[in-house]
């Protein structure tokens, strides 16, 4: 089940979903955002809102059902700033060895799974759901590159190969590569991620942080254009939310 479909789920049991259509008012909406930004983040409310939008607007365009959207008459939550939390050389190599990641075998465990996962985040940026998604049919070694059929923006795209992403999937191949790349499920492994992560003392540490450090190690690499078709953004300013160096790294490339 996708994030969408289980948003959706979650949504079917809110307050006002329980409303005929042409009852719903700003003042109903406006109730339920209130409540539930004691509950949840901020922007976890505005994707929320996002979703109830689109609908509402299937609803007004499409339908007929609605003159306006009454949406457009609440005050949404603020966004937090957006995340820049690096990952250090240091932390990497105390989640490894937690996960019992040993570099010159090949990964069976679970624990060892989910080291190859992150790994690969850090060296393609693919986000874990892609990865953890990623069937052995969509593997291309030989040309370097993987196939990503469902991602978060609904488009197909290829991902090229490191030498050291393809040395990571090939500690995860059996003699008879078929089905899931990670044969494990990706909700057990996060829970186990996130269990390593406070054990190894590490604090303010997600496994998506691993996306913006490879997105900004690619762009010393990449040219905007590439860096985009490689991370799925379709435009620079969302890019940009990933593209976190320091100020340091940034003085030495001026040299």
């Amino acid at each position: 089940m996708n994030n969408e479909i289980k948003r959706i789920e979650r949504l079917k049991r809110a307050s006002f979903s329980f409303l005929p259509l042409e009852d719903l008012t700003p003042d109903h909406l406006q109730q339920w955002i209130d409540s539930e930004v004691k509950r949840i983040l901020p922007s976890s409310v505005n994707r929320d809102l996002s979703l109830i939008s689109a609908v509402l607007n299937v609803a007004i365009k499409r339908w007929n059902w609605l003159e306006k959207n009454p949406l457009l008459g609440v005050d949404k939550p603020k966004n937090p700033p957006h995340r820049v939390r690096r990952i250090s050389e240091e932390e990497i190599g105390r989640i490894l060895a937690a996960l019992d990641y040993v570099e010159n075998e090949r990964m069976t465990t679970q624990r060892q799974h989910i080291a190859v996962g992150f790994l690969l985040v850090l060296e393609t940026a693919m986000r874990q759901g892609e990865i953890w998604k990623l069937e052995w049919s969509d593997v291309n070694l030989d040309r370097a590159f993987v196939t990503l059929h469902e991602t978060k923006n609904h488009d197909s795209r290829d991902v090229p190969l490191s030498k050291r992403a393809i040395e990571l999937l090939e500690k995860l191949m059996p003699d008879s590569p078929q089905g899931r790349v990670i044969k494990f499920n990706q909700d057990s492994c996060s829970t186990i991620f996130r269990r390593v992560v406070n054990q190894c003392g590490i604090t303010d540490m997600t496994f998506h942080d691993s996306r913006h450090e490879a997105t900004t190690r690619l762009a010393k690499k990449l040219d905007v254009a590439s860096l985009c078709k490689v991370t799925g953004h379709r435009d620079l300013r969302s890019m940009m939310i990933y593209y976190n160096p320091t100020a340091t790294e940034l003085a030495k490339r001026l040299d």
